[in-house]
């Protein structure tokens, strides 16, 4: 499924687990990689379980007003994009993602600006600037400078919040 711009990709069971997809993506806009993600606005998805089929990761290339909340997602999950054939990642910048497991992986690469909340994730490796860390299971170490550390801001606990509703479809 790739989720294009205005375009928002739901699923309607009670738990991540109950819709299942093989392929999710938001690639680039474009292959120069000045411009890269950051054109892809204004998408989202939510409730949604992805088990990639091809064995790579799901490639989230967004950058503001891109949500993604309620997955469960099998393996990596990479903010930004590699483009062949120089293989430099494309820049991308914002982006909210919450209450999501992932597997593997959260690689933000080039990806700068984003906010994580009710995460768990294997491991949080890479980025570029301001991250901001809400009651992860496993954020990184808080650091204040792209050099030698991840940008990253941390609040080990959630306060209390009020979670946006979503819709399910009951069986029957």
């Amino acid at each position: 499924m790739n989720v294009g711009f205005y375009t928002q990709a739901l699923g309607l069971g009670r738990s991540p687990k109950d819709t299942q997809i093989y392929d999710l993506w938001c690639e680039n806009g474009s292959y120069d990689y000045t411009v890269g993600a950051l054109d892809n606005f204004w998408r989202g998805v939510e409730n949604l379980y992805v088990q990639p089929h091809y064995g790579g990761p799901v490639t989230w290339a967004v950058s503001q007003a891109a949500s993604m909340r309620r997955m469960y997602i099998e393996g990596d999950l990479w903010f930004f994009q590699v483009n062949p054939p120089s293989w430099s990642a494309g820049y991308a910048s914002g982006g909210y993602v919450s209450d999501t497991f992932v597997s593997g992986s959260m690689q933000m690469g080039s990806q700068q600006q984003f906010i994580t909340r009710n995460c768990d994730y294997g491991s949080f490796p890479n980025g570029v600037w301001n991250f901001m860390h809400v009651g992860d299971a496993n954020p990184p170490a808080e650091h204040c400078s792209n050099k030698n550390g991840i940008p990253s801001t941390v609040a080990y606990d959630t306060p209390v919040i009020r979670e946006k509703p979503y819709i399910i479809k009951e069986n029957g």
